[in-house]
C-alpha cells in the first residue's frame, strides 16, 4: 500500500513537471529593456575562460546588451551571497551561469526569486525532473557540450592519427576527471562507443585524473611504467593532455604516443602546430556567445522552446589537417564576427539556434558569410584541408618560378587571396605540355589548375572558374619584315607557337591556312623568329614581351593584335571546389585585382611603330624642307639685288638732276 501512494506521489510530480514544461515564465520585465543587462557567472580564470568570456562580451557589446562578469573561484556560497545582494538592488534583467551540482537548488530559488530569467551554459545536462521550465519557471533554458560525442570525436581522430603514423596496434590509455562528475561519465561512454568492435584495440585502460595536470602526469607516468606498449593516450582536458605530453617528452617517447585532449586551448593548438601534440576536440568555447544571445532575443519575445530548451553544443576536432581553418576564424578578433546572424531578433529569417560549432564559423565568420558556401562545400574544404596546385614556371607576368622555387605573378596573388579566405594551404607541382596537365588532373595528381585557359580538349574533363585575367594575344614579326594590316596575310606562311598551349589550339581552329610550328617554349619561339626561321610568332603580349626582353632580342616587333585573349581560369576536375573558388573570386574588390595586375606588369604595351615609313615621312619632309629653304635664299637675294639695283637709280637720278641744275645755273 505504500509503495502504491509513493507510485501514486511520483506520478503526480511527474506530470506536474511536464505541464511545467514549455510554459513561458513570468518575467519581471515585460517590456523589452531598451538596454538589456546581464549577469554572468564563472568559475576562475584561466585560459578557457578567459576566451569563453571574450567572446561573451563581444557579442553582448554586437547586440547592444551590457554583460556583467562575476568570478567566484568554483565557490558556489559567493554566488549565493551575490544573490542575496541583489535582493535588495537588482539591475539586472538576467542571469547566464554555469551549473554544478551543488547548491545548485539553492542558486535556482534565488534567481526564481528575484524574478528574472536565467540560462545555464557548459555543464551537465539537469535531470528530467529538475530542469529548465520544470521546479524553476525562471530558469528558462540550458546549454550543454556534447560531452559523450566530443569524446568519440578524440578517440576516432587519435585512432586514425595512429594508422596515419603506421601503429597496427592500439594499448589505449584514457586518462578522464573525477569518477563521479557527469561530464566524466560521458566521455568514458563515448571513448567506450567510439572503440567498440575496432580489431586493432588491444586494451584500454580509464583512469581518472581528477582534471589537474599533475595528477594526469603523475598517472601517466605510472601506466607507462605498467605497461610500456601504450600507444595511444586519450584526455578529458587539453590542460592535462599537455602536462602529459610534457612527460612523455622528459620520458622520451613522445614520438611513439599519440595524445589528444579536449577544450581548443591555444597552447594546445600552438602544439599541434609544432606537430608535438596530435588532437584538440572543442568549439563549446562559443557556449557563453550563444547563451547571451539567445538571453537577448528570449527578453524581447523570442522563445526557443520549437528547438527544445536543453541545447547541445557539437565540437570538432582541431589537428594539423583541419588548422588553417579553424584557426583563420580564431585568428579574428572577436569583434569582427557577425553575432547579429544568430540572432533571431537581427536575423528574422532564422528557424533555429545553432549550436554546431562548424555551423557558428560558417555563419559569424566574415569571410565565410560573404562566400556564402553551403554546408557541404564548408565540410568539404574541412575534409581538403591541402590541395595540389599545378603551375607554369614560365608564363610571366601570369605565373612563374624564381630560382628558389617560389610561386610568383599574378596567379600566385589569387592564390594567396584564397589561401586566406579559405582557410587551406598550398603545394606546388610544376607541369609541362597541356597534354601532360591534363592526364595528372585525371589521375588525381594535381587538384587544381591555377591559370590555364578553356579548350575543348578539356571541356570534357574539367570544370572551369570564372575568368579572373585577360591577357590580349599579339603577333610578332622581325622588325625587317613588312607590318601586317590581318592575320590572314600569314595564310601559307609559318607561325610559330607553344606545343600544347591555349594559343595553339585557338590558331588550329581559327586560322587552318596558316601553316602552325611547334616550339616547346615561349623563349625558343622568339628565338626561332629572330633567326629567321619561321614567319612570325603569337602569344599573350605581357609574356611573349617578358620572353624578348630576357632573351635579349632587338630584331623583334609587335606587328599585329589579335581579336582573341588569354581568360585565364582556374580549373579541376571537382566540381565542389570549382563552386567554392567562384564564390571567392566574386569577393576580391576590383581595385586589388588592378593592384595585382599593375604589380607585375610595370606598363602598358603599346603597338610598335613601323620606322620604315616614318622614314619615308621624314625625307619627303626634308626634301621639302630642302626646297622651302632654297626658295626663301633665292627670294632673299632677289630682294637684296632690287634693293641695290633701286639704290643705284636713285643714285644716277640724283646725279642726272645735279647735272640739270648746273646746266641752268651757267646758262642763266
Amino acid at each position: 500500500m505504500r509503495l502504491f501512494i509513493y507510485s501514486m506521489y511520483l506520478c503526480a510530480f511527474f506530470l506536474c513537471s511536464v505541464a511545467a514544461v514549455g510554459q513561458e515564465p513570468t518575467v519581471k520585465h515585460q517590456a523589452p529593456p531598451a538596454t538589456t543587462k546581464l549577469l554572468c557567472f564563472y568559475p576562475h580564470r584561466d585560459q578557457f575562460w578567459i576566451d569563453i568570456l571574450r567572446y561573451a562580451q563581444a557579442a553582448a557589446k554586437q547586440l547592444n546588451v551590457e554583460m556583467d562578469t562575476f568570478n567566484y573561484s568554483f565557490d558556489t556560497s559567493r554566488i549565493i551571497d551575490k544573490l542575496d545582494q541583489l535582493r535588495a538592488d537588482n539591475p539586472y534583467h538576467g542571469v547566464i551561469i554555469r551549473l554544478y551540482d551543488k547548491d545548485s537548488e539553492i542558486i535556482m530559488s534565488k534567481i526564481q526569486s528575484l524574478g528574472i530569467p536565467a540560462f545555464t551554459f557548459n555543464s551537465e545536462p539537469p535531470d528530467i525532473f529538475y530542469g529548465p521550465r520544470t521546479r524553476y519557471a525562471m530558469w528558462v533554458g540550458h546549454l550543454s557540450p556534447d560531452y559523450e560525442g566530443s569524446s568519440m570525436i578524440l578517440a576516432e581522430r587519435l585512432l586514425a592519427v595512429a594508422r596515419k603514423k603506421g601503429l597496427s596496434s592500439f594499448d589505449i590509455l584514457a586518462i578522464n576527471g573525477r569518477k563521479t562528475d557527469t561530464p566524466a561519465i560521458a566521455y568514458s561512454s563515448g571513448i567506450r562507443k567510439q572503440i567498440s568492435g575496432v580489431p586493432e584495440v588491444n586494451s584500454i585502460n580509464l583512469v581518472p585524473g581528477n582534471w589537474d595536470s599533475a595528477v594526469a602526469a603523475n598517472v601517466f607516468r605510472e601506466e607507462i611504467a605498467k605497461n610500456p606498449k601504450i600507444n595511444v593516450v586519450w584526455v578529458a582536458n587539453d590542460n592535462m593532455a599537455l602536462a602529459v605530453l610534457e612527460e612523455a617528452e622528459k620520458l622520451g617517447i613522445s614520438k611513439q604516443v599519440v595524445i589528444g585532449g579536449i577544450d581548443w586551448s591555444s597552447d594546445a593548438r600552438n602544439a599541434i602546430s609544432e606537430n608535438r601534440y596530435h588532437v584538440s576536440v572543442g568549439g563549446h568555447f562559443f557556449e557563453a556567445a550563444l547563451t547571451v544571445i539567445i538571453m537577448q532575443d528570449y527578453l524581447h519575445g523570442k522563445d526557443f522552446t520549437n528547438q527544445g530548451i536543453n541545447l547541445s553544443s557539437g565540437m570538432l576536432a582541431f589537428t594539423s589537417e583541419t588548422r588553417n581553418q579553424i584557426q583563420t576564424f580564431l585568428d579574428l578578433p572577436p569583434d569582427k564576427l557577425d553575432f547579429k546572424k544568430l540572432s533571431k531578433m537581427h536575423t528574422p529569417r532564422l528557424a533555429r539556434y545553432p549550436t554546431d560549432i562548424l555551423e557558428i564559423i560558417k555563419i559569424t565568420n566574415p569571410v565565410s558569410h560573404d562566400l556564402n558556401l553551403s554546408a557541404s562545400e564548408s565540410q568539404w574544404l574541412i575534409d581538403h584541408p591541402k590541395l595540389s596546385v599545378g603551375i607554369d614556371p614560365n608564363r610571366f607576368p601570369v605565373e612563374y618560378t624564381n630560382r628558389d622555387s617560389q610561386h610568383l605573378g599574378i596567379a600566385s596573388d589569387y592564390l594567396t587571396f584564397m589561401k586566406k579566405s579559405l582557410g587551406v594551404t598550398f603545394t606546388y607541382t610544376q607541369y609541362g605540355t597541356g597534354p601532360d596537365v591534363l592526364q595528372r588532373l585525371e589521375k588525381g595528381d594535381i587538384d587544381l589548375l591555377s591559370a590555364t585557359i578553356r579548350t575543348s580538349a578539356r571541356d570534357q574533363k574539367v570544370h572551369y572558374t570564372s575568368p579572373f585575367l585577360s591577357i590580349p594575344i599579339a603577333i610578332y614579326t622581325r622588325s625587317d619584315a613588312p607590318m601586317l594590316a590581318t592575320i590572314t596575310q600569314l595564310n601559307n606562311r609559318s607561325l610559330a607557337l607553344v606545343e600544347g598551349n591555349d594559343t595553339e589550339a585557338i590558331f588550329r581552329s581559327q586560322h587552318p591556312e596558316i601553316t602552325i610550328i611547334p616550339v616547346p617554349s615561349v623563349e625558343d619561339g622568339v628565338r626561332m623568329l629572330s633567326q629567321g626561321k619561321c614567319d612570325a610568332f603569337a602569344e599573350g603580349i605581357f609574356i611573349a614581351n617578358h620572353a624578348i626582353a630576357q632573351a635579349g632580342i632587338s630584331n623583334l616587333r609587335l606587328s599585329i593584335n589579335t581579336p582573341y585573349n588569354h581568360d585565364f581560369c582556374m580549373a579541376s576536375q571537382n566540381s565542389t571546389l570549382i563552386s567554392i573558388l567562384n564564390k571567392a573570386l566574386s569577393t576580391i574588390d576590383p581595385a586589388d585585382r588592378e593592384a595585382w595586375i599593375q604589380k607585375w606588369v610595370s606598363s602598358r604595351v603599346d603597338k610598335v611603330t613601323d620606322y620604315t615609313i616614318v622614314l619615308q615621312v621624314v625625307v619627303v619632309a626634308l626634301l621639302i624642307l630642302m626646297v622651302f629653304v632654297y626658295w626663301i635664299r633665292r627670294l632673299s637675294s632677289e630682294i637684296k639685288f632690287r634693293r641695290q639695283v633701286q639704290l643705284e637709280l636713285q643714285v644716277a637720278k640724283s646725279t642726272a638732276e645735279a647735272a640739270n641744275q648746273a646746266k641752268t645755273e651757267f646758262l642763266a
